[in-house]
């Protein structure tokens, strides 16, 4: 009987643990692309924690594998945590807003996405983590305003009605630069959300739906857009968020009657100009009209508003009326536009305004621009200022500007097949001992809506005073040096500067090996690159990544290399071999090193890749057949190859233009001159004035380097960031990969 009484406890014991248990421990069914990381942020519980109870995922997670998950340390009060797939047109400010979290609880939980969103990718949400968070100290003197990207203080201070001194004094150090989803303290003046809710009479309020436009909003109330912004100070069409309720002020709210639905005032500023439209013979502001829609029109390729206004005799102020979307977005191949009715205008003259020139107001709009002493009228004035040197023989820099000045024109003849119109005016910038002031005195660069150049630091300062000057757009092809376009807003640098390009390497890395074990190969011989090192180490301690440090000699010694290396393998990992020196030296010592040993045993070096530097593709041509055995990646910003095929047809292009093949120089400069051209070139064809704001929005493959431009600081110009992975695969073949869309092009 006790026996029996025994056997019964125990296995009421066994029961109460059982359920004990379960209660304290939850299950995850691991998904596509999950690791340790992710789901120990999903649950807030410790990666060693999770590997305690499932000792099986230390050799890697297989999709479908149920893991038991320990309760997280604030009592099973963690939030649940969905997947979003990106939508078009979504942002993360959007998403953010209708999962009620913080940007950067989004990227915290999806490493990457920082840089930018892709069609149909899949986002990790942690819901209502933002509503547990403390809430800013409620103050009825102020209100906070979080920054959106391409914000600047000018713009925010005029959504408050403060000025940009009262918001630098009540944040300090904002005068230095604003950050994405930083807030900042405002001093509530006038016409805040707040003030108008309460008191605005009539004023409804708005819920904002799916495909609903700040334009489609104020048609529907019969209130204009301005009307709407100045009951909502921060709302604007680039910040509008489904699910944000608004406030809709009435009609006649502060004594002003709204425009009627399908009615729109036509008072406006011509660009460049300070000129009223007057329509019909009558003032428009006065006169309440309707422009009759009579067809539409589907957008070709390379089609331009100015091209579709010319082909149906209309003016831009009218086609811009009847596509209002188009103020907001560039205009796309197979997009359909309303093309309004013919209509006479007379210009007649008005006195300047007196306000001071922003430069930030002229990026906000690509489609307009207040500053210009003339209208963009299609045809792009191009002045191309390089060291010809006509007055000495200088063979070396003579090859390299003419080369370069060949690629450029063959990009413009591309561009002018396309409908696109220049006028190329080529001067001479003469030695580096030369002044450029008899070139800028004359005043022939005035006219100029776009100006290429120079080599020599000396000619880049000279220009850049000049440019910010007049206002011109300018661009560098040849240096690095960011201090050129810091406080210019008008300049922009081509080629990566090295620190960024080490950043933006190090960011790509962990995104497109997010579950990597890295061996660096130390050289104690020759110096190494602790830049990189550091910069890649910081971004493992955000991962999942491992890491792990060898001599090179115990990897160029036949007895030792494979033992060495299983030694430091992770399996189930991707484990990553990278020098920590960029030098040829190293290369030729390391990579004939590791492929010797592959062929001799195969089997213990199989599943390593190895990683390495812009300077391998000078490299590779001793050693390429190595680098395809040792799955070989190096990150670089300019790559040319001739198995790569718009390089092979560039170089046949060239060689049919001018009978003779490109110079063997590094990087290749007819390349250079092509893709700037070709870039630059067709952007302001398209956008006119507004181009510095739609760099990023050109769609064409570059021959020899990729561009994304960022703004460098609230007054400062445009700098490429733009980095791409080289891979030399074991099936022979290169791929080309940018890795923050992981777009592959194979050759």
């Amino acid at each position: 009987m006790k026996k029996q009484v025994r056997t019964i406890f125990a296995l009421l014991l066994i029961m109460l643990a059982s359920a004990a248990y379960a209660q304290s421990n939850r299950y995850h069914v691991v998904t596509k692309g999950e690791t340790l990381y992710r789901i120990s942020k999903i649950y807030d519980v410790e990666i060693e924690e999770i590997k305690k109870l499932n000792p099986e995922c230390k050799k890697g997670l297989e999709v479908g594998q149920k893991l038991v998950i320990p309760q997280s340390k604030n009592n099973g009060k963690s939030e649940g945590a969905v997947y979003h797939t990106v939508q078009k047109k979504e942002t993360l400010y959007r998403i953010s807003k209708m999962y009620n979290v913080s940007q950067d609880e989004i990227k915290r939980l999806n490493p990457g996405c920082g840089k930018g969103l892709s069609i149909g990718q899949k986002l990790l949400i942690k819901e209502g983590r933002k509503k547990s968070a403390p809430a800013p100290a409620q103050n009825p003197e102020y209100i906070y305003h979080t920054v959106q990207k391409k914000e600047t203080l000018y713009r925010i201070s005029k959504m408050y009605n403060v000025s940009q001194d009262e918001i630098k004094r009540l944040n300090p150090g904002c005068e230095k630069g604003l950050s994405v989803g930083q807030k900042l303290k405002i001093k509530k003046k006038g016409n805040t959300r707040e003030s108008v809710s309460e008191n605005g009479g009539n004023s409804k309020k708005h819920t904002i739906k799916r495909n609903e436009t700040l334009y489609s909003i104020s048609k529907k109330y019969g209130v204009s857009q301005e009307a709407i912004k100045a009951a909502n100070p921060g709302l604007s069409a680039s910040n509008f968020c489904v699910g944000e309720t608004i406030v809709i002020p009435s009609p006649d709210s502060n004594g002003k009657s709204a425009d009627t639905p399908g009615k729109e005032s036509v008072k406006t500023e011509t660009p460049n100009t300070n000129k009223e439209l007057i329509i019909g013979g009558k003032n428009a502001t006065a006169q309440k009209d309707t422009i009759k829609i009579v067809r539409k029109h589907k957008v070709k390729k390379n089609e331009t508003i100015e091209s579709i206004c010319l082909k149906y005799g209309v003016s831009r102020e009218d086609f811009m009326r009847v596509n209002p979307t188009l103020r907001v977005k560039p205009i796309k191949r197979r997009m359909r536009v309303n093309i309004p009715e013919k209509r006479k205008i007379q210009v007649e003259e008005k006195k300047p305004a007196a306000d001071s020139t922003d430069y930030e107001e002229i990026f906000s709009n690509i489609n307009e621009i207040k500053n210009k002493k003339k209208d963009f009228d299609g045809v792009t004035d191009v002045a191309i200022i390089l060291p010809f040197l006509l007055d000495r023989y200088t063979p070396d820099i003579q090859a390299r500007m003419v080369e370069y000045y060949e690629g450029f024109l063959m990009a413009v003849e591309k561009l002018k097949e396309q409908g696109c119109s220049f006028t190329i005016n080529v001067y001479d910038s003469g030695s580096k001992e030369n002044s450029l002031d008899s070139l800028i005195s004359s005043r022939a660069l005035d006219d100029m809506d776009i100006i290429f150049g120079a080599y020599y630091d000396n000619h880049c300062r000279e220009l850049i005073e000049y440019s910010n000057s007049r206002q011109t757009a300018l661009v560098i092809p040849f240096s690095r040096n960011l201090k050129y376009v810091k406080e210019n807003p008008f300049a922009n640098i081509v080629l990566t500067d090295k620190d960024i390009e080490t950043e933006e390497t190090t960011s790509n890395f962990v995104k497109f090996f997010p579950n990597a074990n890295v061996i660096f190969v130390q050289d104690t011989i020759l110096s190494s690159n602790p830049k990189f090192k550091e910069s890649l180490i910081s971004k493992f301690a955000e991962t999942n990544i491992t890491y792990g440090t060898v001599d090179i000699s115990r990897l160029t010694d036949e007895e030792t290399a494979a033992s060495t290396l299983k030694a430091l393998k992770v399996d189930g990992a991707e484990n990553i071999i990278i020098p920590e020196s960029s030098s040829r030296a190293t290369f030729s010592t390391l990579i004939p090193a590791l492929a010797e040993a592959y062929y001799t045993d195969s089997t213990s070096m199989s599943g390593y890749k190895v990683f390495g530097y812009p300077e391998w593709q000078i490299y590779a041509k001793d050693a390429s057949e190595s680098m395809y055995v040792l799955d070989t990646y190096f990150y670089t910003t300019l790559y040319s190859h001739y198995s790569l095929k718009e390089n092979a047809q560039f170089e046949k292009e060239f060689y049919h233009w001018y009978k003779r093949t490109l110079f063997n120089y590094f990087p290749r400069y007819g390349m250079l001159g092509y893709d700037t051209a070709y870039h630059f070139l067709y952007t302001m064809s398209k956008h006119g004035y507004g181009m510095q704001g739609a760099l990023n929005t050109v769609e064409f493959t570059p021959l020899q380097m990729g561009f994304k431009f960022e703004k460098a600081g609230e007054n400062g110009g445009c700098y490429n960031r733009k980095v791409s992975f080289i891979h030399y695969t074991p099936e022979m073949t290169i791929e080309r990969i940018d890795p923050e869309s992981e777009k592959i092009i194979v050759e």
